[in-house]
């Protein structure tokens, strides 16, 4: 039921718009992150260094103007790449225009950039910003679907980008207005244009008849967290409210301990900030050390590591916007009871005399112990912190372990179907293309594309070899297959590594790498068995349309000929029979040079026989259609008799492939075909299993022969 609802909450194109934009802000938290905290690094010397004394505060200044454009402008950053991700996700071919129409209606809702305090594109604008850019982004599409096409100043003959411009002014006009009108409601009405500040005055009123007790406080704690969870900064939503409730409590403890008397208020700015808030809202530290602990995905835990070193002093938007634990449902859980949870437990404590109400006030970047002693002005401030941050690691732990299966098992989901896809494009001779924004689960295929790229640069993808058996019990070679495990969602199909690396422009790369491996992997095969061995490979299509790639391709296949490997590079009927002239003289050189050209599924077409005649392929291997129906089907046996005839009259070789009975292999050697393949003799092994099983293999041919 949970997996259920995180998707119906995450698999929707806002959601994930919103979600993708987040992400795609990671960079612009962490640089910003790290110049708040070295500007306000909590050591006195270092600050007067960096704000004074160096060339009078350059430094500073530096690291004022990089937090500006980059965690402080959270609200600008966020309308950009949410709105670019909701045009791609839609498949839009203006995709770039909706992060346009999207900042524009923001200005108008706000009335421009002027008569504000602050920036409007501040982390304080974030909730406001989000909801502006979703109206324009569904607005924006919904004119794109209906675009008019016979504005009067649009000009037939004329230039694209110059009509696409006439055709959008009505609809850019439109949502100007609306919003501008809008905007200039809502301030006349409130004074503030800032949705999140429209809650603080019901807050205020709110908490105002509750007062700073522990329930109020619980509130409190629930209502910052909750506004958190949807991307509004909590706590400077709630800044009226925790003046108004707070602020009381501090100066009544103020004016006993000038009295001589011990404090009495528990609840105040000291306590959240020193004993709950560890690490920021959600207790993020506690969420980030939980982490580091158990998190099995690389990019988490390389998340946990940038963000340690900042929650560490209390800034938390790094794991917040990072993970992301906003939007996220699993997550809302332990966000916000974390932090409750800690709230009681502070308070027993304190309540019952273990550790001192928090009195002195501390700056917001001293780290954890260090601000649990100065606030207490007891080691037993810091124990505190110390047990309640153990207390959150505890909670967020299953929470953590829950959404990674969650992903993962979703994420496998979208991998199956990325490969029936491509399955299907290839049995129906269609273009699937798996990277285009127009592709449903495009931004899966693209993650994968990425992952598999660094996999190659890593060494991950191997060669699993499948035997090929003769009919006298020998050797005769084997066929590397691809196989790449991924850390996450395990082995993945070729035919889909195949085409991501294709459309991802490292296709060649992965064929060269793949080749080279074959040459270490034959090397170690001819020295187990002291004989030569043919490799062969399946190669791409778009390699026989490729004579760059012919060419180097033949390189290495004469370097694997040197170590007494005969390498065979394998071609689907169907890519032969598309073959140029070109392409058939380039492989005419490369066979004069001793090398090896295989059709692989043959099936008797008329193109492949003439490729046959022409002395271009040194080699077939059945369709496996033919060897799997052969005991049954006479018809599949007289066309594989007429193929091994054709063989003796052209001069190639034939492998049967799909050989898994002992009937199957019989039958064949009966028509004539003395070369097998298949799992009636062994599976794809990985090369050590395979050179175990090349041991074995060995020591039953020579038992028996003798």
């Amino acid at each position: 039921m949970r997996l259920k609802l995180s998707q119906k909450v995450t698999g929707g194109v806002l959601s994930g718009a919103i979600q993708r934009g987040l992400t795609l802000t990671i960079p612009f938290l962490i640089i910003g992150s790290f110049a708040l905290l070295i500007n306000n690094f909590p050591i006195d010397a270092f600050q007067t260094f960096i704000k004074e004394s160096f060339f009078d505060g350059i430094i500073s200044q530096f690291l004022i103007t990089v937090y500006s454009v980059t965690l402080d402008s959270l609200a600008l950053l966020l309308i950009l790449t949410i709105s670019v991700s909701y045009g791609q996700m839609i498949g839009s071919e203006l995709y770039f225009l909706y992060p346009v129409f999207s900042l524009i209606s923001f200005m108008a809702f706000c009335g421009g950039l002027t008569d504000y305090e602050s920036s409007i594109f501040n982390a304080t604008w974030i909730f406001t910003a989000m909801v502006v850019t979703i109206i324009a982004c569904k607005y924006f599409h919904f004119f794109e679907k209906r675009r008019i096409k016979n504005f009067p100043l649009y000009s037939t003959g004329a230039g694209y980008y110059y009509n696409l411009a006439i055709t959008y002014i009505l609809p850019l006009l439109a949502i100007i207005c609306t919003l501008a009108l809008l905007g200039f409601i809502l301030r006349n009405l409130t004074g503030d244009a800032n949705v999140n500040n429209f809650g603080s005055y019901i807050f205020v009123r709110v908490f105002r008849n509750i007062g700073a007790t522990l329930p109020g406080v619980i509130l409190y704690v629930v209502l910052v967290h909750i506004l958190w969870f949807f991307g509004i900064h909590g706590t400077n939503t709630l800044e009226a409210v925790a003046i108004d409730l707070f602020g009381p409590s501090f100066e009544i403890n103020e004016a006993l301990i000038a009295a001589g008397k011990a404090p009495t208020e528990i609840f105040n700015r000291i306590f959240l900030d020193s004993f709950v808030f560890l690490g920021g809202c959600g207790t993020a530290l506690a969420f980030v050390i939980a982490l580091l602990l158990v998190s099995k995905k690389n990019h988490n835990r390389r998340l946990g590591v940038f963000s340690l070193s900042t929650t560490l002093f209390n800034i938390s938007e790094i794991p917040i916007f990072g993970f992301p634990i906003v939007f996220s449902p699993t997550m809302f859980i332990p966000f916000v009871l974390t932090p409750v949870v800690l709230t009681l437990t502070s308070y027993v404590a304190m309540v019952t005399g273990l550790v001192p109400i928090p009195t002195e006030a501390v700056g917001w970047t001293v780290p954890l112990i260090l601000s649990g002693y100065m606030s207490t002005k007891s080691f037993s401030g810091a124990l505190l912190q110390l047990f309640n941050l153990v207390i959150g690691i505890a909670i967020y732990i299953p929470f953590i372990k829950i959404t990674e299966n969650a992903q993962v098992d979703s994420y496998k989901d979208i991998v199956k179907k990325l490969e029936q896809d491509v399955f299907d494009s290839e049995a129906n001779n269609s273009a699937l293309k798996l990277l285009s924004n127009t592709y449903k689960y495009s931004y899966y295929a693209k993650t994968l594309a990425e992952d598999l790229r660094v996999g190659l640069m890593k060494g991950e993808p191997v060669l699993f070899y499948q035997p090929q058996i003769t009919n006298t019990g020998t050797l005769h070679g084997v066929e590397g297959l691809l196989r790449w495990k991924h850390p996450s969602f395990g082995y993945i199909a070729p035919p889909l590594l195949v085409a991501l690396a294709s459309e991802s422009g490292f296709l060649d790369e992965l064929t060269f790498y793949l080749m080279g491996k074959a040459n270490q992997d034959g090397a170690k095969m001819v020295e187990k068995m002291g004989q030569e061995v043919y490799i062969s490979l399946n190669i791409s299509p778009e390699h026989m349309e490729s004579q760059a790639f012919l060419a180097h391709a033949n390189h290495l296949m004469l370097n694997a000929k040197e170590v007494g490997i005969h390498p065979v590079l394998e071609f689907t009927e169907r890519t032969v029979m598309t073959a140029g002239e070109e392409q058939l003289n380039v492989i005419k050189d490369m066979q004069k040079q001793g090398n090896e050209f295989s059709i692989d599924d043959f099936g008797m077409g008329h193109s492949s026989i003439l490729r046959l005649q022409e002395q271009s392929f040194d080699e077939v291997k059945l369709d496996g259609s033919l060897v799997t129906q052969l005991v049954d089907n006479p018809r599949s046996q007289e066309i594989v008799a007429s193929i091994v005839q054709l063989a003796r009259t052209l001069d190639f070789r034939i492998i049967a492939e799909f050989v898994e009975t002992k009937d199957v292999r019989d039958l064949l050697e009966e028509l004539g075909c003395y070369v097998y393949q298949g799992y009636y003799f062994s599976r794809p092994l990985p090369i050590n299993e395979l050179l175990d099983y090349l041991t074995i293999f060995s020591a039953n041919k020579r038992k028996a022969d003798s």
